[in-house]
């Protein structure tokens, strides 16, 4: 479903070499705006700061490109899956 059918907030923050700290400070701030329990990042191809990890300790999932494509093959289940990405 697309974030639209469900009312969802969405917030495109760029982010480049020059504006990695003011974009991180600015998804923090969204973070803790919008109350935000559990940040899960999938695809997400940049080093998050100590400071950003700090802000949310034990709170952030991060799913990696190669075990997504591995884990969409015919036959992975969920057990698998959860195996897969320890």
């Amino acid at each position: 479903m697309r974030s639209s059918r469900l009312a969802l907030p969405y917030v495109h923050i760029p982010v480049t070499s020059e504006t990695k700290a003011d974009a991180e400070a600015r998804q923090i701030r969204l973070l803790h705006d919008y109350r935000i329990d559990t940040i899960v990042l999938a695809r997400y191809m940049q080093i998050l700061s100590p400071a950003f990890v700090a802000e949310f300790p034990g709170r952030i999932i991060n799913i990696h490109t190669r075990s997504c494509r591995r884990l969409s093959a015919p036959g992975h289940t969920s057990g698998r899956m959860s195996a897969a990405s320890n």
